[in-house]
């Protein structure tokens, strides 16, 4: 009897599964990449793999957040690449500012200021802004956040011979493809990035 449990006490613990952090994503913030975890622009949480965490995210808020409708559209930030530490079964929060009108929410966008907090503690983080202008349709931010690169190339320092050669008709026609052959969801997130929404 004694053996029967503790093979079946040993049994159950090998079959839980590992503690991994999870991130709740607070109101203004977009995650738009995590390492190791598939994320869009509407997640509002993120299973996250155990230790070292880099995303990138931006500050995405109603540009009138006092209006009911908000028929101004949307302000948001540059992108910024996000690192922190977290391991085993802890939840984590990543909020930025709550604006409450619309000359609020413009400097929010200008300078956000991203937290991060477990359990009512602050989660030390690293952050480095991203040019706005180096990120194009094409760019892999879930490249950046799991190759470990930091600084993404502005394009006339990107351009080859043979990138210079490619048209803007044959880009054009590649993006109307790639379009074409996202998913609903993917359509309407490539929608509010092309229009800064």
């Amino acid at each position: 009897m004694k053996k029967y449990i503790l093979s079946a006490a040993a049994l159950l613990f090998c079959s839980q599964a590992p503690a991994a952090p999870h991130l709740f994503i607070g109101d203004n913030v977009s995650v738009l990449a995590a390492r190791s975890a598939k994320v869009s622009i509407f997640s509002k949480d993120v299973a996250l793999t155990d230790g070292t965490q880099k995303m990138v995210v931006k500050f995405d808020s109603p540009a009138n957040p006092e209006s009911v409708n908000n028929n101004r559209g949307r302000v948001t930030s540059n992108p910024y690449i996000v690192s922190f530490n977290a391991s085993g079964n802890v939840d984590i929060q990543l909020s930025a500012g709550k604006p409450l009108d619309e000359k609020e929410a413009s400097m929010m966008a200008q300078k956000p200021v991203f937290t991060l907090t477990a359990a009512g503690k602050p989660v030390p983080f690293d952050i480095k802004v991203l040019d706005r202008d180096s990120i194009t349709v094409f760019t892999d931010l879930s490249a950046i956040v799991n190759n470990d690169v930091t600084m993404i190339p502005s394009p006339a320092r990107a351009t080859s011979p043979a990138a210079a050669s490619f048209s803007s008709q044959d880009q054009l026609s590649q993006l109307q493809q790639l379009y074409l052959k996202a998913d609903d969801s993917q359509k309407k997130a490539f929608l509010k990035w092309a229009l800064n929404l």
